[in-house]
């Protein structure tokens, strides 16, 4: 094989992947709240403090429904 095909290769892989992960998100496997956590922690780069205060719940409750996300992500993934 030659090197500009594997490159070719791993870009088609990294595509199919994060459209696979963005389907993932934005599909049936997360519940809206968790979702919403997700989304806020990893592309807004938010604390869980601030994510709890946007939200309006505890910090403990947006650890735990990103946690359960990311179980969720990896399952379906």
């Amino acid at each position: 094989m030659s090197s500009q095909h594997i490159e070719d290769r791993r870009r088609v892989e990294s595509v199919t992947s994060t459209k696979r992960l963005m389907d993932a998100i934005n599909g049936t496997v997360l519940k809206p709240r968790e979702r919403d956590v997700l989304m806020l922690k990893i592309f807004d780069d938010l604390s869980h403090y601030e994510i709890a205060d946007r939200l309006n719940i505890t910090e403990k409750t947006s650890q735990r429904l990103f946690a359960k996300a990311i179980r969720k992500l990896q399952d379906a993934l």
